[in-house]
């Protein structure tokens, strides 16, 4: 069934599947009164019951509207409140979607900070310009301090064993848009990250010279 704008005015253009919500209700309210009354189109029963169909319907609409609510991805009247409890403070000209996507990332984050939930909030944030979350291999690992293994001047304790790379990618990006992101993400690991653990956030899985961008090519 096509969409309505009201009871006999349907809509031109067909949009989604399957019938109405007030259509649904409607019929089914004639359906139990049509042994008692008249339910024909002309009848005052028939409008009645479409009236008493509409305000079920808006009831749905209402609860479905309320029920996202507590989903930062879907939040919209309460996406302020959450904003303001959880630290985040949008710009005028962030688009919706992006305010959410950050919301759900901090969400994310305060639970735990496990590789796993790290790497979760970083997902709900970027979306599809997630790459991957990338750790040292334990190869490559390298461990320095003083007395013992001490390393080069200025590094004499160190270690690169709690340090992972968030990669991106920049696909729909602008640089302003990417640079925001990021941005994000730096604020949200500085948030959600153990006090030992390091971390950056760029793209690409190298750095090559004269070819990398410094401060946006992992390195």
């Amino acid at each position: 069934m096509p969409n309505y704008l009201g009871s006999t005015n349907p809509f031109p253009v067909r949009l989604g599947g399957g019938s109405p919500p007030i259509a649904d209700v409607h019929n089914s309210l004639l359906e139990e009164v049509k042994s008692v009354l008249d339910t024909s189109s002309d009848h005052e029963a028939y409008a009645e019951t479409y009236g008493d169909a509409l305000a079920v319907a808006m009831i749905w609409r209402i609860n479905d509207r309320l029920r996202n609510q507590v989903l930062p991805t879907r939040m919209l009247e309460a996406l302020t409140t959450w904003e303001e409890a959880t630290g985040l403070r949008p710009c005028l000209n962030d688009l919706g979607v992006d305010r959410r996507a950050n919301l759900a990332g901090r969400m994310r984050g305060l639970l735990n900070n496990a590789l796993s939930d790290i790497e979760s909030a970083c997902m709900a944030l970027l979306g599809n310009n997630f790459a991957s979350m990338n750790v040292v291999d334990p190869a490559d690992e390298v461990t320095y301090w003083p007395g013992v293994n001490p390393g080069p001047p200025g590094f004499e304790w160190s270690s690169n064993r709690a340090r992972i790379a968030i990669e991106m990618t920049t696909g729909g990006l602008d640089a302003a848009s990417y640079t925001d992101k990021a941005a994000a993400v730096w604020e949200l690991l500085d948030r959600c990250t153990p006090d030992w653990m390091t971390f950056c956030v760029g793209v690409g899985s190298s750095f090559v010279a004269a070819q990398g961008i410094v401060g946006q090519t992992l390195i």
